[in-house]
């Protein structure tokens, strides 16, 4: 498996658990280096750090959800 398609298995299980606390571990075990290296393979194949891609997700599914519904920020949030 080369680096592409390990980085994308990592982005897939950030997309099936965005919603829930996701440990960096569970990524780097998923993605099969070690920690130091699975950060900066991901950072140079998406542009974005591990956490700040998560985050990132999250604020647009919130933003989606905050569009789509009658819900306060606070409710969302």
């Amino acid at each position: 498996m080369d680096y592409k398609q390990r980085i994308q298995s990592a982005l897939n299980y950030i997309e099936t658990d965005v919603q829930k606390d996701i440990p960096c571990e569970s990524l780097v075990a998923l993605a099969g280096f070690s920690k130091s290296h699975f950060l900066r393979v991901f950072e140079a194949e998406t542009g974005f750090t591990v956490m700040s891609y998560v985050r990132g997700r999250k604020l647009d599914l919130a933003a989606e959800r905050l569009r789509n519904s009658s819900n306060k920020i606070a409710e969302i949030a």
